[in-house]
């Protein structure tokens, strides 16, 4: 029985050794990459400038249109034109409502009248 101690202690003292230096090596190479990649990572790095925290936020939405529509498969010619084609609309839509609210307020409630049947106005009062 003494001999079987002291064979286990024998095969135990390399594995208690092994053990004791696999965190201290893992520590140090943690400590290695994890010290360069805070500094290499420029999301984590703070930003003070205002216009350079907007510019990423509208780089940042376009990139979300693109992916979202599909346009980034396109070509810079058609990408071109989908834009032109989207921007104009967005433009033609915030022109009229801000030159003709009531136009539009009454063409909205008439379309909510036709698509539901329920609205303020009755159709013989409507201004068409």
């Amino acid at each position: 029985m003494a001999m079987m101690t002291t064979q286990n202690e024998s095969l135990s003292d390399p594995m208690t050794s092994l053990m004791s230096q696999v965190p201290a090596a893992m520590n140090e190479c943690l400590d290695k990459y994890s010290s360069n990649m805070k500094s290499s990572a420029p999301w984590r790095k703070p930003r003070c400038n205002i216009f350079q925290r907007a510019s990423d936020r509208v780089q940042l939405a376009y990139y979300r249109y693109e992916v979202t529509f599909g346009l980034y498969v396109l070509t810079s010619n058609e990408k071109l034109v989908v834009n032109a084609f989207v921007s104009t609309v967005i433009t033609l839509i915030f022109w009229a409502l801000l030159y003709f609210p009531t136009l539009v307020y009454n063409k909205g409630d008439n379309l909510i009248w036709l698509l539901t049947g329920h609205g303020s106005q009755q159709p013989s009062t409507m201004m068409v």
